[in-house]
């Protein structure tokens, strides 16, 4: 009686987790949604931003992760991928870090999938500072030119 009383409590217990992780995959789906949504209206409204940007030929930066893309915002790196957003087409990308030639249209849950929400926000807010922060490394960039030709004038 006792092996068989156990056999009985752990498939109690068995069906008692599966409904648990039911519940949970039922939840990171709801959650995954809830991103997706905040993601796009982010992205709406970051998009005449990285328009702006783009259509001055300046690169992207992400702050956190040091990358730059002269197509849109970095959203994330993960396994010798960059992820980002293409301003042109409108559509989320990934490519390979050290080549341009295999660049490959994605869906926002392979992108959540492969890197972390926090840095896919962070990509899209920075797009915010991008203009200033262009702004001021040309206006060094002419500082350090007038010095030189005043240098060796």
């Amino acid at each position: 009686m006792g092996f068989e009383q156990d056999c009985k409590d752990v498939i109690k217990m068995i069906e008692e987790f599966r409904g648990k992780i039911d519940g949970e995959k039922l939840e990171r789906r709801k959650l995954a949604r809830e991103q997706i949504e905040l993601f796009k209206q982010r992205l709406e409204q970051v998009k005449p931003i990285a328009e702006f940007v783009r259509e001055l030929g300046l690169h992207f930066v992400h702050p956190g992760l040091k990358r730059k893309l002269p197509y849109g915002p970095v959203l994330g790196v993960s396994n010798d991928k960059i992820y980002y957003y293409n301003v042109d087409d409108g559509s989320l990308k990934r490519m390979d870090t050290y080549s341009t030639d295999n660049i490959v249209p994605i869906i926002f849950e392979e992108l959540v999938e492969n890197c972390d929400f926090d840095k896919i926000m962070e990509g899209l807010d920075s797009v915010l500072t991008a203009p200033a922060e262009i702004l001021n490394s040309i206006e060094r960039d002419n500082v350090m030119k007038r010095a030189l030709i005043e240098k060796y004038s």
